[in-house]
């Protein structure tokens, strides 16, 4: 039995595509990317060069993004994997909404999230580092970012 661990993202875009090809082919891990339908924040949608692995779901989103609402299957993604990686982005309310039912729940999350953001507002940063605080592990995207976390906590 081999353990499964499941992505809960807004897209697979070009730059993640290599990184999730790895996890699936060389980790002896079962991986499964739960992401959005269509292209989502102007990236490429590369989901399809990942084949079984992907689950795609509808969303709808306020604004340019502002705010988004995720149709996942919840309950499903929740009991197919031992460990459950989530988006981080604070404007992805669902994705949000199941990050705190794990912590709540002690199932077993790593928040995927970015200490530095392209507009890079006080506030906004000040908001996703503490809520990153919250999760025993994080993940991010540079050697910076971890800097940054480490001297928020």
């Amino acid at each position: 039995m081999s353990f499964k661990v499941s992505f809960l993202v807004n897209a697979v875009p070009k730059y993640r595509n290599a990184f999730y090809r790895k996890l699936i082919e060389e980790s002896g891990f079962d991986v499964k990317i739960f992401c959005h339908s269509g292209s989502v924040s102007g990236l490429t949608d590369y989901h399809d060069r990942l084949h079984d692995n992907v689950r795609v779901f509808p969303y709808l989103k306020i604004g340019r993004e502002w705010m988004v609402i995720s149709f996942i299957p919840i309950l499903r993604l929740l009991r197919s994997c031992d460990l459950l990686v989530v988006e981080g982005n604070p404007r992805y309310i669902t994705h949000l909404l199941i990050a705190i039912y794990c912590l709540a729940f002690r199932k077993p999350v790593i928040l995927w999230t970015m200490g530095h953001s392209f507009r890079n507002i006080r506030w906004a940063k000040k908001l996703r580092l503490w809520f990153s605080s919250l999760f025993d592990f994080v993940m991010v995207y540079s050697d910076f970012e971890v800097e940054d976390f480490s001297n928020y906590k």
